[in-house]
Protein backbone atom coordinates (compact mmCIF):
# COMPACT_ATOMS: atom_id res chain seq x y z
CA UNK A 1 0.00 0.00 0.00
CA UNK A 2 1.31 3.21 -0.59
CA UNK A 3 3.76 4.31 2.22
CA UNK A 4 5.35 7.52 3.34
CA UNK A 5 7.13 8.64 6.02
CA UNK A 6 6.99 12.02 8.23
CA UNK A 7 9.42 13.08 10.88
CA UNK A 8 9.93 9.16 11.14
CA UNK A 9 6.66 8.31 11.19
CA UNK A 10 5.28 5.63 9.04
CA UNK A 11 2.13 7.00 6.79
CA UNK A 12 0.10 5.13 4.84
CA UNK A 13 -1.63 7.13 2.35
CA UNK A 14 -5.04 5.26 1.95
CA UNK A 15 -8.71 6.69 2.02
CA UNK A 16 -11.34 5.89 4.76
CA UNK A 17 -13.09 3.41 2.14
CA UNK A 18 -9.16 1.78 1.43
CA UNK A 19 -8.39 1.40 5.02
CA UNK A 20 -11.63 -0.48 5.91
CA UNK A 21 -11.23 -2.83 2.70
CA UNK A 22 -7.50 -3.55 3.99
CA UNK A 23 -9.12 -4.10 7.69
CA UNK A 24 -11.97 -5.98 6.61
CA UNK A 25 -9.48 -7.99 5.11
CA UNK A 26 -7.09 -8.42 7.58
CA UNK A 27 -10.00 -9.37 9.90
CA UNK A 28 -10.24 -12.74 8.17
CA UNK A 29 -6.52 -13.90 8.32
CA UNK A 30 -5.29 -15.46 11.31
CA UNK A 31 -2.73 -12.76 11.87
CA UNK A 32 -2.81 -9.98 14.79
CA UNK A 33 -1.73 -6.41 14.11
CA UNK A 34 -2.36 -3.34 15.31
CA UNK A 35 -3.64 0.48 13.53
CA UNK A 36 -2.29 4.01 14.29
CA UNK A 37 -3.87 7.11 13.27
CA UNK A 38 -1.06 9.52 13.27
CA UNK A 39 -1.52 13.01 13.50
CA UNK A 40 0.91 16.08 13.78
CA UNK A 41 1.56 15.69 17.32
CA UNK A 42 2.32 11.91 16.82
CA UNK A 43 4.78 12.64 14.18
CA UNK A 44 6.18 15.13 16.70
CA UNK A 45 6.34 12.13 19.45
CA UNK A 46 8.10 9.87 16.73
CA UNK A 47 10.85 12.23 16.02
CA UNK A 48 11.76 12.63 19.26
CA UNK A 49 11.05 8.98 20.54
CA UNK A 50 12.97 6.16 18.62
CA UNK A 51 10.68 3.46 20.16
CA UNK A 52 7.89 4.84 19.72
CA UNK A 53 9.13 5.54 15.98
CA UNK A 54 9.42 1.63 15.49
CA UNK A 55 6.41 0.99 17.14
CA UNK A 56 4.36 3.09 14.31
CA UNK A 57 6.81 1.02 11.68
CA UNK A 58 5.21 -1.72 13.02
CA UNK A 59 1.82 -0.59 12.46
CA UNK A 60 -0.51 -2.91 10.13
CA UNK A 61 -1.91 0.11 8.94
CA UNK A 62 -1.39 3.98 9.57
CA UNK A 63 -3.76 5.98 9.02
CA UNK A 64 -3.36 10.03 8.37
CA UNK A 65 -5.32 11.60 10.93
CA UNK A 66 -5.84 15.32 9.98
CA UNK A 67 -4.84 18.02 7.02
CA UNK A 68 -1.58 18.99 8.71
CA UNK A 69 0.24 16.33 7.69
CA UNK A 70 -0.46 17.36 3.90
CA UNK A 71 1.48 20.18 4.95
CA UNK A 72 3.80 18.26 6.26
CA UNK A 73 4.63 15.69 3.77
CA UNK A 74 4.42 18.95 1.33
CA UNK A 75 7.47 20.51 3.09
CA UNK A 76 9.21 17.18 3.13
CA UNK A 77 8.69 16.78 -0.43
CA UNK A 78 5.93 14.21 -0.69
CA UNK A 79 2.70 14.45 -1.50
CA UNK A 80 -0.01 12.99 0.55
CA UNK A 81 -3.62 12.31 -1.06
CA UNK A 82 -5.72 11.22 1.27
CA UNK A 83 -6.78 12.48 5.32
CA UNK A 84 -8.89 10.76 8.01
CA UNK A 85 -9.97 10.97 11.55
CA UNK A 86 -10.35 8.55 14.80
CA UNK A 87 -13.71 9.75 14.57
CA UNK A 88 -14.95 8.65 11.00
CA UNK A 89 -12.80 5.57 11.36
CA UNK A 90 -14.70 4.62 14.80
CA UNK A 91 -18.23 4.75 13.22
CA UNK A 92 -17.20 2.67 9.95
CA UNK A 93 -15.45 0.28 12.75
CA UNK A 94 -18.71 -0.40 14.61
CA UNK A 95 -20.46 -0.79 11.47
CA UNK A 96 -18.19 -3.39 10.43
CA UNK A 97 -18.31 -5.13 13.42
CA UNK A 98 -22.08 -5.08 13.66
CA UNK A 99 -22.46 -6.59 10.13
CA UNK A 100 -19.72 -9.23 10.96
CA UNK A 101 -20.34 -9.92 14.02
CA UNK A 102 -17.30 -9.17 15.78
CA UNK A 103 -17.18 -8.21 19.01
CA UNK A 104 -15.60 -4.46 20.48
CA UNK A 105 -13.92 -3.96 23.59
CA UNK A 106 -13.67 -0.41 24.23
CA UNK A 107 -10.60 0.29 26.56
CA UNK A 108 -9.74 4.06 28.46
CA UNK A 109 -11.23 6.90 29.03
CA UNK A 110 -13.21 7.81 31.97
CA UNK A 111 -15.71 5.57 33.70
CA UNK A 112 -18.42 7.98 32.96
CA UNK A 113 -17.64 8.80 29.33
CA UNK A 114 -16.80 5.48 28.38
CA UNK A 115 -20.40 4.20 30.20
CA UNK A 116 -22.51 6.74 27.73
CA UNK A 117 -19.98 5.88 24.94
CA UNK A 118 -21.33 2.54 25.23
CA UNK A 119 -24.88 3.39 25.41
CA UNK A 120 -24.52 5.99 22.60
CA UNK A 121 -23.36 2.62 20.44
CA UNK A 122 -25.60 -0.01 21.55
CA UNK A 123 -28.60 2.61 20.89
CA UNK A 124 -27.35 3.40 17.08
CA UNK A 125 -26.02 -0.81 16.74
CA UNK A 126 -28.24 -2.78 18.67
CA UNK A 127 -26.73 -6.04 17.45
CA UNK A 128 -23.32 -5.09 18.13
CA UNK A 129 -21.73 -6.56 20.85
CA UNK A 130 -19.49 -4.48 22.28
CA UNK A 131 -17.60 -3.90 26.13
CA UNK A 132 -15.96 -1.39 28.05
CA UNK A 133 -12.80 -1.41 30.54
CA UNK A 134 -11.69 1.79 31.62
CA UNK A 135 -8.64 -0.35 32.90
CA UNK A 136 -7.14 1.70 35.27
CA UNK A 137 -4.31 4.42 35.40
CA UNK A 138 -1.88 4.20 32.88
CA UNK A 139 1.73 5.50 32.21
CA UNK A 140 3.10 6.87 29.36
CA UNK A 141 5.00 3.52 28.35
CA UNK A 142 0.88 1.93 28.36
CA UNK A 143 1.66 0.05 31.78
CA UNK A 144 -1.61 -0.06 33.40
CA UNK A 145 -1.49 0.18 37.17
CA UNK A 146 -4.18 -2.95 37.27
CA UNK A 147 -1.89 -5.97 37.13
CA UNK A 148 -5.00 -8.23 35.88
CA UNK A 149 -5.97 -5.92 33.13
CA UNK A 150 -4.83 -8.11 29.61
CA UNK A 151 -6.96 -11.62 32.29
CA UNK A 152 -10.11 -9.06 32.34
CA UNK A 153 -9.43 -8.12 28.67
CA UNK A 154 -8.70 -12.00 27.59
CA UNK A 155 -11.99 -12.61 29.81
CA UNK A 156 -14.14 -10.77 27.37
CA UNK A 157 -12.35 -12.10 24.20
CA UNK A 158 -13.21 -9.57 21.84
CA UNK A 159 -11.94 -9.80 18.39
CA UNK A 160 -11.23 -6.11 17.98
CA UNK A 161 -10.40 -3.15 21.18
CA UNK A 162 -10.47 0.35 20.63
CA UNK A 163 -8.11 1.84 22.63
CA UNK A 164 -8.77 5.00 23.76
CA UNK A 165 -5.87 6.14 26.18
CA UNK A 166 -4.17 9.15 23.43
CA UNK A 167 -0.35 9.26 22.29
CA UNK A 168 2.33 7.46 23.49
CA UNK A 169 0.04 5.03 26.06
CA UNK A 170 -2.10 3.73 23.84
CA UNK A 171 0.82 2.80 21.01
CA UNK A 172 2.90 1.59 23.47
CA UNK A 173 0.04 -0.78 25.30
CA UNK A 174 -0.87 -1.72 21.74
CA UNK A 175 2.58 -3.14 20.98
CA UNK A 176 3.67 -4.82 24.58
CA UNK A 177 0.72 -6.18 24.73
CA UNK A 178 -0.24 -7.70 20.63
CA UNK A 179 1.10 -11.38 21.73
CA UNK A 180 -0.49 -11.39 24.99
CA UNK A 181 -4.00 -10.54 24.33
CA UNK A 182 -6.96 -12.69 22.46
CA UNK A 183 -7.88 -9.60 20.02
CA UNK A 184 -7.31 -9.96 15.68
CA UNK A 185 -7.22 -6.12 15.88
CA UNK A 186 -6.26 -3.06 18.22
CA UNK A 187 -6.96 0.73 16.80
CA UNK A 188 -5.38 3.44 18.68
CA UNK A 189 -8.27 5.61 18.67
CA UNK A 190 -6.94 8.24 21.17
CA UNK A 191 -10.10 11.20 22.10
CA UNK A 192 -12.17 9.34 19.75
CA UNK A 193 -14.08 8.69 23.35
CA UNK A 194 -15.41 12.20 23.82
CA UNK A 195 -17.06 12.52 20.08
CA UNK A 196 -18.90 8.50 20.78
CA UNK A 197 -19.85 10.25 24.10
CA UNK A 198 -21.68 12.82 22.88
CA UNK A 199 -19.37 15.37 24.60
CA UNK A 200 -17.67 16.70 22.07
CA UNK A 201 -19.69 17.91 18.85
CA UNK A 202 -17.81 17.40 15.45
CA UNK A 203 -16.77 20.79 13.70
CA UNK A 204 -19.32 21.90 10.91
CA UNK A 205 -18.87 19.89 7.63
CA UNK A 206 -17.27 22.54 6.06
CA UNK A 207 -14.59 23.41 8.39
CA UNK A 208 -13.55 20.02 8.08
CA UNK A 209 -13.53 19.88 4.78
CA UNK A 210 -10.96 23.41 3.97
CA UNK A 211 -8.78 21.23 7.23
CA UNK A 212 -10.02 23.62 9.91
CA UNK A 213 -11.10 21.09 12.62
CA UNK A 214 -8.44 22.29 14.49
CA UNK A 215 -10.05 25.75 15.01
CA UNK A 216 -13.13 24.46 15.69
CA UNK A 217 -11.64 22.32 18.28
CA UNK A 218 -9.53 25.64 19.70
CA UNK A 219 -13.03 27.45 19.68
CA UNK A 220 -14.95 24.65 21.92
CA UNK A 221 -11.88 23.66 23.96
CA UNK A 222 -9.46 26.41 24.59
CA UNK A 223 -7.52 25.05 26.91
CA UNK A 224 -6.04 22.51 24.40
CA UNK A 225 -3.91 25.49 22.68
CA UNK A 226 -0.85 24.11 23.55
CA UNK A 227 -1.77 20.88 21.75
CA UNK A 228 -3.23 23.33 18.81
CA UNK A 229 0.28 24.83 19.07
CA UNK A 230 2.35 21.80 18.49
CA UNK A 231 0.27 20.79 15.16
CA UNK A 232 -0.16 24.39 13.55
CA UNK A 233 3.22 26.12 14.22
CA UNK A 234 5.61 23.72 15.88
CA UNK A 235 4.69 20.86 13.59
CA UNK A 236 5.41 22.76 10.23
CA UNK A 237 8.45 24.27 11.53
CA UNK A 238 9.58 20.70 12.64
CA UNK A 239 9.46 19.20 9.48
CA UNK A 240 11.13 22.32 7.72
CA UNK A 241 14.10 21.93 10.18
CA UNK A 242 13.83 17.69 9.65
CA UNK A 243 13.73 18.15 5.81
CA UNK A 244 17.15 20.72 6.57
CA UNK A 245 18.97 17.90 8.74
CA UNK A 246 18.40 15.30 6.37
CA UNK A 247 20.11 17.40 3.20
CA UNK A 248 23.17 18.76 4.94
Amino acid sequence: MPEIYILGAKINDVSLNEAMNLIADFLITKKKGFVVTPNPEICLISYKDKIFRRIIQNSFLSIPDGSGLKLGSRILGDELNNKTTGADLSQKILELAEQKNYSILILGGKQEIGEKALQNIKCKYPNLKIYYLNGGTFDNLGYSNDANLVEKINQINPDIICIMLGAPKQEYFMSANLDKLNAKLMLGLGGTIDFLAGQIIRAPEKLRKMGLEWLWRLYIEPWRWKRIINAVIIFPITCFIYKHQKHE
